[in-house]
Order: C-alpha cells, then structure tokens, then sequence
C-alpha cells in the first residue's frame, strides 16, 4: 500500500500543470518522504514484534519463490524508475525508485532470514534484516525531506 501511495504522488507530479515548479515537486518529494516514513515504521513495528515474540519466520516453497520473483521484478521496476526519472528531470521519481529498490531489498532480507533460520536457527535474523531495511527508508525519507525544503528555499 505504501508503494502504492508513493507511485500515485509520483503520477499526480509527472500529471501536474505545475510540475516544473520548485514549490509542487517539493510537495511531492515531502509526500514521498512520509512513505518511506510510514514503511520503516510498519516494518519496525514487525520487527520489533518478532523479536520480543521470538518468532521463527514460516518457510514455504511457494512462499520463497514469490519472494524470489519479488525481489527481482522490484529491483528491475526500480532501476526503470530511476532511468525514467533522470530521463524526465523528475526528482519524485527518482525518490519513489529507492522505494522500489528497498521494497526489493526487503524481499532479498526476508529470503536471507528464511535461509539463517533453515540452515542455522537463526529465528532472529529475518526481524533483524527487516531492521536494517527500515533504516535504510527512515534515511531515504530523511534525505527526500531535505531535498524538499532546498527545493522551497529556493524559492523563497
């Protein structure tokens, strides 16, 4: 849903009258931020609940393929959105690209904690993977919101 909302602030930029002003891309790159907010802390709370649970993570071939698939199609939809947003001077669709490229990571992180607990026991690694990527989208937000308000300065 976060990826969803972020793609949809994404096309309301790209179909703006006002896209090419600071102060709508700023507003959309504050928007995008708040998804990569939003996502590392649904994705904390998860982990943390993991955690104080201890929770082995269920393993299921089906499971584990529909990761594997997502992982490589997110990666893919990422790089295309990164591509497209250079080719388009959009800076919100670079911002939602990362998004794409950590939902991927996420995926990979879920893959990699399945495979600890299967070979090692390791319950904890996939909460704690699933933290790493959560701090890699609370910096992403952090690095969107400072773009957004150099975009607003400059117009001041």
């Amino acid at each position: 849903m976060v990826e969803l909302f972020a793609s949809g602030v994404v096309v309301w930029h790209l179909r703006h009258p006002g896209r090419d002003s600071d102060r709508v891309t700023a507003k959309a790159l504050r928007l995008v931020a708040w998804a990569f907010f939003v996502l590392a802390a649904v994705v904390t709370v998860g982990a943390v609940l993991a955690l104080a649970t201890s929770s082995a993570p269920d393993e299921s071939t089906l499971g584990i393929a529909y990761l594997a698939v997502t992982a490589a199609v997110m990666l893919a939809l990422g790089a295309l959105k990164r591509t497209t947003g250079r080719r388009l001077e959009s800076e919100p669709l670079a911002a939602e690209a990362r998004m794409s490229i950590i939902d991927a990571a996420l995926a990979v992180g879920v893959l990699l904690g399945l495979a600890a607990n299967a070979l090692f026991g390791w319950w904890w690694a996939d909460p704690i993977a699933a933290l790493l990527v959560a701090v890699a989208a609370l910096r992403e937000g952090r690095d969107n919101l400072a773009e957004a308000e150099e975009l607003s300065g400059s117009e001041a």
